[in-house]
């Protein structure tokens, strides 16, 4: 990442950071976040294999003999996501973009909830406790001044920015279920 742009840097070094924050089994795992020789920022995170979510309704929609997957099978993925959420929001942490495209399915059925570049931490100074203050962080949930997301996916409040909560990615995750279950998307 070579850029003069102070706005992209700070949006990747608070990605990078708060991804670090989450150690859960169904989210990207960053492992290292540092400086490098030319004083750019960078962060290692797994390299993953497979398709994400949206190739995979797709394929099954369309009889796509390379996923198999049936109701149940897509069932257990959508419970996957949700316990990663849960995690998320059990210390404070939105994602704000989910949606079928960030979600990796790796080649041995590994459920992965990815980009969490749009992430909000929200609860104030409580909310996770590791240098926070040397980060220009979201530590209280404002509207943003502009709107960013998938609109078929973000809740009515996200897209009015009327502000976020945890019932915001509660509604991309009932958008999630309707095409899990329907195999279609939510706007056509």
């Amino acid at each position: 990442l070579i850029t003069d742009d102070t706005h992209y840097l700070d949006a990747f070094i608070r990605e990078a950071w708060i991804t670090s924050q989450l150690d859960h089994p169904n989210i990207i795992k960053t492992h290292q976040v540092g400086i490098d020789q030319n004083n750019c920022p960078f962060f290692t995170m797994d390299l993953k294999n497979g398709s994400n979510l949206a190739q995979i309704i797709k394929s099954i929609s369309h009889k796509n003999s390379s996923h198999e997957l049936n109701l149940s099978e897509l069932l257990d993925i959508f419970i996957k996501i949700c316990d990663a959420i849960a995690h998320a929001h059990s210390i404070n942490i939105l994602h704000l973009d989910l949606k079928p495209a960030n979600i990796q399915i790796g080649e041995y059925g590994e459920v992965i909830v990815c980009d969490w570049g749009l992430a909000k931490i929200i609860g104030g100074e409580k909310s996770i406790n590791l240098h926070r203050e040397i980060l220009d962080l979201d530590l209280i949930d404002t509207p943003a001044p502009d709107i960013k997301g998938t609109p078929a996916y973000m809740s009515p409040e996200q897209v009015r920015g009327e502000g976020t909560s945890q019932l915001s990615d509660i509604y991309s995750l009932a958008a999630i279920l309707y095409e899990l279950i329907t195999l279609s998307p939510t706007i056509n």
